[in-house]
């Protein structure tokens, strides 16, 4: 029995070793941290329009080994990630502004770091896609609620595509220095931004933005920084003066039918003055707007946070804020699925041979490789040649078929670009849009370079219109594409869009014959119940009438750059003017009458081109005619406009010169080029703003 007892007690101590052997040793260490952090914010407010780019402000840290990667942003469901190379030395903390584009509602993307094709860390972005039916307002500044109240903004949706209003918050520091990243937003709202935060490349990319249809609101008040007012006074339709103490809020309160009682009945406000073509919306000159281009500036001479919590804001602002049309167009084409080079190519080699010859071709190898064959072979006696001469005959045809080959689709690639070069007179910078193709004459991989900093979206082969599966790769030295798989006598398409200073140069005295709108003013402002803006605008409230007077424009353009401009074309609203070629440093008078109704084309256009590489008759239809761009747009735009603004005044010309450098690394392609100059002409209005 005790022999029993014995083995039972080595049992359960061998049984209960483990456990108390585990219980004696030390708790196992949490594991070690990760060397490399990622924080990252997406947009504006977390906010990005569909089917425009945003920008993705990252802050990635190494406290590890040096790394030499590639950081990325890969949306939910997209096939090809937008990278940045990376160079991250052990200690290095660095900020990093990447880009991002999406045409689909995604509501989440990822930011990864890849070292050798290896996910060495990442995060995630929440991500709230805005539609193209919203009229978004970016406020900038270090108020977080400032102007949340036009969220509730009346909204006139019988005259423009506009469904609701989003107000979106961002810092100084995320102002973009891409005119790109601007697309998504109507109106842009500068409030306590300090001077240094408005550099050179940033001015220029809201000068830009401004005078493609962008809506620019400046603020003053004590907060304003005076600094910062000096580098934006070439855009202010005011000369600004010193600060004064209790301006009374009531004139302005007027503008406002049925308004509420103010919050306080004055406040400090820089005094003014009115620059030529700019006009007061009160008679105490605290608000005042003028047009920039297409765009529109409005200044607020005291702090936009006076009238928080003015229960009448909303409408005051929606008398302020109006939908104009918007020249963008990267975005639209995008946005229509639109390639100008696949709509306007006649490349030979990409046809297909007469089906006449192919028949031919088939009978002709029938009657040799068979009747033919067997009379030769029996008239010498020889039949059991024919398992010589059939394969023969064969290898001869194809033989044939290859070099016909060679010569109809050549040996040498081809790279095909046609560009938008969006220009402003008196602007040194223009935004252009590049639609590149590649054709390859057989079966091969290419790298597509373009400049650094480069905005691009590819097409994928085998789905029109679809996003391109091969990533783009921002690099110190260029943005490219690489690995673009091209099939035998196929093309592959792409689009960018990049800042450019353009050698073409113009300079005009156009001046119009009538003003197209007239309001009455009263006192030396604005009377309540006018429209301080003329022009053929959509408020946000309701549409204001209108009237028309026709008009004649006319003057001078002159060619002072070294380029000459081809099949040049003066376009006014609904008229259009055939000038010719205007070469370099010649001049021509002109004249053009409102209400011509011969533009945008329908079918015919002057006299474009319809001969060589590029159908230049196709690609003024495609942009202007038929495709009412102001109505499938990814912003809100004015049901009754099309892409160009309906006020201004347009040379159209044609180029053939590169004007955005690409290239295909480590090839010779054969380079053909066709560029589209639109140059919107400074026309004084007699009666001020147009808009």
């Amino acid at each position: 029995m005790s022999h029993r007892l014995g083995w039972l007690g080595l049992l359960l101590c061998l049984l209960c070793a483990p456990s108390m052997a585990a219980a004696q040793q030390p708790p196992a260490a949490d594991p070690a941290p990760d060397p490399v952090t990622i924080t990252a914010q997406a947009g504006f407010d977390d906010s990005f329009r569909v089917g425009v780019w945003y920008p993705v402000q990252v802050t990635i840290s190494n406290d590890g080994p040096d790394l030499q990667g590639v950081l990325e942003v890969q949306h939910s469901g997209s096939a090809a990630p937008y990278q940045q190379v990376l160079d991250l030395p052990r200690g290095a903390r660095k900020q990093i502004e990447l880009y991002g584009y999406s045409d689909s509602f995604t509501r989440s993307a990822e930011v990864r770091l890849l070292v050798a094709d290896q996910i060495v860390s990442r995060t995630r972005l929440r991500l709230e896609p805005i539609s193209g039916e919203t009229f978004v307002i970016g406020v900038v500044g270090s108020d977080i609620t400032l102007l949340n109240s036009l969220s509730s903004m009346p909204v006139d949706s019988t005259n423009a595509s506009v469904s609701d209003v989003r107000v979106l918050h961002f810092s100084p520091e995320q102002l973009p220095e891409q005119v790109g990243l601007l697309d998504g937003i109507n109106a842009l709202v500068l409030h306590d931004v300090p001077a240094a935060q408005l550099t050179e490349p940033r001015l220029r990319a809201l000068s830009v933005w401004l005078r493609t249809g962008g809506q620019l609101v400046v603020g003053g008040g004590a907060v304003a920084d005076e600094q910062s007012l000096v580098l934006l006074a070439p855009l202010l339709p005011v000369q600004v003066g010193a600060l004064e103490a209790n301006r009374p809020l009531a004139p302005l309160a007027a503008q406002v039918p049925d308004g509420a009682a103010l919050p306080r009945a004055s406040t400090s406000a820089f005094a003014v003055s009115l620059k030529p073509d700019a006009r007061a919306v009160d008679a105490a000159e605290l608000v005042s707007v003028w047009p920039v281009g297409s765009g529109l500036v409005t200044f607020v001479a005291f702090d936009l946070a006076t009238l928080r919590g003015w229960p009448s804001e909303p409408s005051l602002w929606a008398e302020l804020l109006v939908i104009l049309p918007r020249f963008m167009p990267a975005a639209l084409l995008r946005w229509n699925n639109e390639n100008l080079i696949r709509n306007t190519l006649q490349l030979p080699e990409l046809a297909l041979p007469p089906i006449g010859i192919l028949l031919g071709y088939i009978l002709v190898y029938i009657l040799v490789v068979g009747p033919l064959n067997f009379l030769l072979l029996r008239r010498m006696r020889r039949a059991d040649w024919a398992w010589l001469t059939i394969p023969a005959t064969i290898m001869l045809f194809v033989g044939g078929t290859y070099i016909t080959s060679l010569f109809i689709r050549g040996v040498r690639p081809q790279l095909l670009q046609i560009n938008i070069v969006q220009m402003f007179e008196g602007e040194t910078h223009a935004p252009t849009t590049a639609n590149i193709g590649i054709f390859s004459p057989r079966r091969e991989s290419f790298t597509l370079s373009m400049p650094v900093q480069t905005l691009a979206n590819g097409e994928r082969p085998d789905f029109g219109g679809q996003p391109s599966d091969t990533p783009l790769l921002w690099t110190p030295a260029d943005s490219r594409f690489a690995d673009v798989l091209v099939d035998v006598s196929s093309l592959r398409l792409f689009q960018a869009e990049q800042m450019i200073v353009p050698e073409l140069r113009l300079a005009s005295t156009l001046q119009r014959s009538a003003a197209q709108t007239s309001y009455t003013s009263s006192q030396g402002g604005v009377p309540s119940g006018s429209n301080p803006l003329a022009g053929d605008v959509r408020l946000l409230l309701r549409p204001r009438p209108i009237e028309e007077v026709a008009e004649t424009v006319s003057g001078r353009i002159e060619n002072t750059g070294p380029l000459a401009l081809q099949e040049a074309v003066l376009v006014y609203g609904n008229s259009a003017s055939y000038l010719g070629d205007l070469a370099a440093g010649a001049g021509q008078d002109v004249t053009i009458n409102a209400n011509s109704f011969n533009f945008p084309p329908n079918g015919t256009f002057t006299d474009a081109s319809r001969d060589g590489l590029f159908n230049r008759q196709v690609l003024i239809e495609r942009l202007f005619g038929g495709r009412n761009f102001g109505i499938a747009a990814p912003i809100p735009t004015p049901f009754d406009t099309a892409m160009l603004d309906p006020q201004a005044v347009y040379l159209l010309g044609w180029g053939e010169q590169s004007v955005l450098p690409t290239m295909l690394l480590e090839q010779s392609p054969q380079v053909s080029v066709l560029t589209l100059y639109i140059i919107q002409l400074d026309v004084p209005n007699p009666n001020g703003p147009t808009r």
